[in-house]
């Protein structure tokens, strides 16, 4: 893609002309909040359209947001003079995020607080996934391996991915939605980003084919401007433009921007700093965002190599140009930032090629690709590990699938591909891939988004 597209599309993305579609009363619609306060921050004007037409609205906490350090906590009850209190930030955020539906017009019954660890969604998508396996961190301020609230839809609900399906399979049987909100798979938070997996993942297998709509809140260069600009537009970051999304925005009335600042308000423990308040009150904008992402088809290409460049059936990362890194600070950010450009899937006779485009000497680094493969049934996980030309399998699920066949690696300028057997994806029909760079295989520098791909079974096998 040239410059000149690029550019194109930087000017079309913030003249959007898509609305989001009208809401009905008969719509079921399922938001899934990374924390308390994504929630009204990004989808506060879905939910008053849903309220005005009386649909129905389920609203799922991942976290509690409780990874804050005891001190911020104490700083907040001190300042706010509340003494003798012997919980958590998690348990006020509870209250809060209950305070702030309520002046939405939705009761308690209307939500459902998981209670998984903050900070740590990521942990449990990539690597808490089995039940002997839980996640529990002591440096964190939730260092337990279940959840400790008596409030959570699952007592005690232990920390590790495969209970989070479990969880999110039982909601979305229960509540049967047709429209899911779910955080954008660009999203920089580790806990967005892994909320939007689960929901990716447990969709596919369940052959969820109704809406789904995303949300975008961190982001470099999201908001532009940290300050309360309810007049104003939300301006959509450049470095984000190249991404094959389609872009809505769901206008807000005066009345429904006065309302939205009452309920970010009541989240205070989240506002009581100066910056704070200014950064979520920066979101209360004429104009709410989402995005849909298309299912990407498997491009098939008869004795394919890498110097056929980069195939259709491939999504962009984000590209920071050199104007563009002039905002981060921190020189090895800079580097990583600027390493992963597109990724990609196909097929020719004999192989599933898995390709990461970098626009950066890729021999510095470790390149994982994380591959989910679905067949209707079940899934089976394919780690690999890219360095120096050379792939090998990484076990830490038992999930993960490892084949007797060598993996050969191909390398052609800025792209690295690795050729997998097609017996090893038979019957598979979609593949959820996501690349992680390294440095070291305990330290993941960046992941490109999570994207759900098709294949043609009856064109290719």
């Amino acid at each position: 893609m040239n410059d000149e597209i690029i550019d194109k599309q930087r000017i079309n993305i913030n003249n959007i002309d898509n609305n989001f579609p009208e809401i009905k009363s008969s719509d079921r619609i399922v938001i899934f909040s990374p924390h308390p306060d994504d929630d009204v921050i990004a989808n506060f004007g879905l939910t008053i359209s849903a309220m005005k037409k009386n649909a129905a609205v389920k609203i799922v906490y991942m976290t509690n947001g409780d990874g804050r350090p005891k001190s911020y906590l104490d700083d907040y009850l001190k300042l706010n003079n509340i003494t003798n209190f012997k919980g958590n930030i998690g348990e006020i955020r509870h209250a809060e995020a209950l305070n702030g539906l309520h002046i939405l017009g939705l009761n308690d019954n209307d939500c459902i607080f998981l209670g998984y660890p903050d900070s740590a969604m990521k942990n449990l998508f990539l690597d808490n996934w089995d039940y002997d396996n839980l996640f529990k961190n002591k440096n964190l301020p939730n260092s337990y391996d279940h959840s400790p609230y008596t409030f959570s839809f699952e007592k005690k609900a232990p920390y590790c991915g495969m209970n989070v399906v479990k969880n999110l399979n039982q909601i979305l049987n229960d509540f049967k939605p047709n429209i899911i909100l779910t955080p954008d798979p660009t999203d920089d938070h580790g806990d967005h980003w892994a909320t939007n997996a689960f929901v990716q993942y447990v969709t596919v297998e369940k052959g969820y084919n109704k809406s789904m709509y995303h949300f975008l809140i961190h982001k470099e260069g999201l908001p532009i401007i940290c300050a309360y600009c309810p007049c104003e537009d939300v301006i959509i970051p450049l470095n984000i433009s190249v991404f094959d999304a389609k872009w809505m925005k769901l206008p807000l009335s005066d009345d429904d921007k006065q309302l939205k600042r009452k309920a970010i308000n009541s989240h205070e423990s989240q506002i009581y700093e100066i910056e704070e308040r200014n950064y979520l009150e920066s979101f209360i904008r004429i104009n709410e965002y989402f995005t849909v992402y298309p299912k990407i088809k498997i491009q098939k290409i008869p004795n394919y190599s890498l110097k056929h460049g980069m195939p259709k059936s491939s999504f962009k990362n984000v590209v920071f140009k050199p104007d563009d890194l002039k905002n981060i600070y921190d020189p090895l950010e800079k580097l990583l930032q600027r390493d992963l450009d597109s990724i990609g899937l196909i097929i020719d006779n004999q192989s599933l090629y898995s390709i990461v485009k970098s626009n950066k000497n890729t021999d510095d680094y470790h390149y994982i690709f994380h591959l989910y493969l679905y067949d209707g049934k079940k899934y089976k996980k394919l780690d690999i590990d890219v360095k120096d030309d050379n792939a090998r399998y990484i076990s830490n699920t038992s999930d993960n699938i490892i084949y007797p066949q060598k993996l050969e690696v191909q390398h052609e300028n800025d792209m690295i591909g690795v050729k997998i057997p097609l017996n090893i994806i038979k019957g598979t029909k979609n593949i959820l891939i996501a690349v992680d760079i390294q440095y070291s295989l305990d330290y993941s520098m960046n992941t490109t988004p999570l994207r759900v791909f098709e294949i043609n079974i009856k064109l290719i096998f």
